[in-house]
This record gives C-alpha cells, sequence and structure tokens, in this order.
C-alpha cells in the first residue's frame, strides 16, 4: 500500500470487510444450521 492511499485503503478495506464479514457470516450460519 502507498502511504498517501492509506486513508482511501483504509475507507474502502473497512466498507469492503463490512461486506466480506457479512456474506461469510451469512456463510457461516448456514453451514451450522445444515450441520445441525
Amino acid at each position: 500500500m502507498v502511504a498517501l492511499d492509506s486513508q482511501h485503503m483504509t475507507l474502502l478495506g473497512s466498507m469492503e470487510g463490512g461486506l466480506r464479514l457479512r456474506s461469510e457470516s451469512a456463510t457461516w450460519m448456514d453451514k451450522l444450521g445444515e450441520s445441525d
């Protein structure tokens, strides 16, 4: 990462991270539901 872009990368990273966590948690809930 470039130091100048750190703020932009953090902002985009947090947004992408939130979507990724949301999709991953949904996937995990599906897997847990299937295992039960």
